[in-house]
């Protein structure tokens, strides 16, 4: 430990029997405590923090009005024609991969020599932090309906639902939920921010079962009933056009997890795209359902 005087840190001036109490001395100190008053160093004060929260989501579009339309998701991989296993892709950056910690059973997008099958579909955002920030929480919405659109029916999904393996991969049965949505918050190298190979992933969700993260508010009722907790009561008269609130719910709390000034974090929501045959998910997953995203972070309150 550095060596200091001593541990006052309003006035260098000491009182007390024995020493000489004189107008110079008690102006002196006088003048420091008041300079340290209209001026507070910042280590004098408590820190207090404020939650902040940023939202992000869309709806995709109906299938039959973009069907070439994957917006706002890229492949995971630099370079969807490239099938050498490890070999970085041509005039990619340094990497064969955007994110890290991606890996769900029955998709394999680095073998280790062995043929790639089938491939990941990434939707990322980004926030930039000046100051030093806590994150607090994360929660991902996946907002599915009891039909359509955003069920895939119409795209070739399996009537089990898109959440249960039909031609299950290894060490799963036919009728088992799926495990196979990754979400991932990273932290960029701020002298590499270009190369997710030397980010560091300070948060991971990976294999949770999704159906076992149910999620509705009210089912909507009768048709003239409508939802009789609200005022004035909701009727949507033709209840299939106008359905409950229901879905996949991923929420963590409490995280904890700093993250330094100047970082740049992005979170990561990795969907599959398994190879013909397995069947969960259809072959266009990312009509599946509408996402939303809300990271909770905590931030020092700060003077104007």
């Amino acid at each position: 430990m550095a060596w200091r005087r001593h541990n006052r840190d309003l006035t260098h001036e000491v009182f007390y029997e024995g020493t000489t109490i004189d107008g110079s001395r008690l102006e002196k100190a006088m003048r420091l405590i008041e300079e340290k008053f209209n001026r507070v160093p910042k280590g004098a004060l408590k820190n207090r923090f404020v939650a902040v929260q940023y939202h992000a989501g869309f709806n995709p579009q109906p299938e039959d009005k973009a069907p070439s339309h994957r917006f706002p998701w890229l492949e995971i991989r630099n370079e969807a024609a490239v099938d050498v296993v490890g070999v970085a892709p041509a005039a990619a950056p340094y990497n064969e991969l955007r994110i890290k910690g991606t890996h769900v059973p029955g998709i394999f997008l680095n073998a280790g020599g062995g043929t790639r099958s089938g491939t990941q579909w990434g939707w990322s955002r980004t926030f930039s932090f000046k100051k030093p920030a806590v994150l607090d929480s994360v929660s991902l919405l996946m907002h599915v309906e009891s039909a359509g659109p955003y069920i895939g029916e119409e795209l070739g999904a399996p009537s089990t639902g898109p959440y249960e393996y039909t031609h299950p991969p290894l060490g799963y049965s036919a009728g088992d939920y799926t495990a196979d949505v990754s979400v991932t918050l990273d932290v960029f190298n701020p002298t590499t921010p270009e190369d997710p190979v030397m980010a560091d992933v300070v948060y991971t969700r990976r294999r949770w079962v999704i159906n076992r993260e149910v999620f509705t508010v009210f089912a909507s009722g009768a048709t003239g009933t409508g939802w009789d907790d609200m005022f004035p009561t909701y009727d949507s008269v033709n209840v299939a056009n106008v359905r409950p609130l229901q879905g996949r719910l991923l929420e963590d709390r409490d995280l904890n997890i700093p993250l330094p000034a100047g970082s740049k974090a992005r979170i990561s929501i990795v969907i599959p795209e398994y190879p013909a045959g397995t069947q969960s998910w259809g072959p266009q997953p990312w009509w599946i359902q509408a996402f939303s995203t809300t990271i909770t972070t905590l931030e020092e309150v700060q003077s104007i």
